[in-house]
């Protein structure tokens, strides 16, 4: 059964971004992030201890990956919050990956354009939606966005300023899990088979019980059916 405490949490993000035991200014994020329900149902009162899920592990773990961009916390909250549903499949895929190497060269990233970040004027709900969440995005997808720099590199300066920027930033779900599977074990009582539990888990709630040689397949068509949404559905484009 997978669950750890604040302090394990604290410990592995620690572990993950380089960052000393007797730094405390990590401890003013969490905070922040907890007076804004974030993540969503750990946070049960004074005197009673957290319990994180793996869900809840993988939501702040992404919002760290984010606030190394110097990015508002409310920010952060929002866009994880956003996206979510349609990280979870391209997490599982990713946990897939470290197991499976077939699965490494089709599977998903997670990725978030350069507009991604503006706060101007969206206020500061930490509930509300942002037009630009992070994103699932095929890892193909981003090796053609790369090629094509080569086929329409810009001539004018209008043609630079009018033109796509030179950068993303892009998290490695299968790199997310195989870290995680490092660390737990060496700072709580889970074991990696614990993780791997607990991801299996999670990909049969995201693929509606598909078998886990399904899944790959099954995340690349779940992100194209949301790109081919009506209008009105707020999908944009995840490059």
């Amino acid at each position: 059964m997978f669950g750890i405490g604040f302090g394990e949490l604290d410990a592995v993000v620690r572990i993950l971004h380089g960052i000393a035991p007797d730094n405390a200014a990590l401890v003013p994020r969490f905070k922040y992030m907890q007076r804004m329900g974030f993540p969503e149902g750990v946070n049960l009162g004074r005197g009673v201890r957290s319990a994180y899920g793996l869900e809840e592990v993988l939501k702040v773990l992404l919002a760290f990956e984010l606030l190394e961009t110097g990015a508002a916390p409310s920010r952060v909250v929002r866009m994880v919050r956003t996206g979510w549903p349609a990280l979870i499949p391209a997490l599982a895929v990713g946990w897939l990956a470290t197991h499976e190497r077939g699965a490494r060269p089709r599977r998903l990233m997670v990725c978030a354009r350069p507009g991604a970040f503006r706060e101007l004027g969206d206020g500061d709900d930490p509930y509300a939606p942002v037009a630009e969440p992070l994103r699932a995005v095929p890892m193909d997808r981003l090796v053609q966005w790369l090629e094509a720099f080569d086929e329409a590199m810009p001539t004018t300066a209008a043609e630079v300023v009018g033109g796509d920027p030179p950068r993303r930033l892009v998290i490695d779900p299968m790199r997310l899990a195989g870290a995680l599977r490092a660390a737990l074990p060496a700072i709580s009582a889970l074991r990696a088979a614990d993780v791997d539990a607990a991801y299996e888990a999670l990909g049969e709630k995201a693929f509606a019980g598909a078998p886990i040689a399904a899944w790959t397949d099954a995340a690349r068509w779940m992100l194209q059916e949301a790109e081919e949404a009506p209008e009105d559905v707020p999908v944009g484009e995840p490059l």
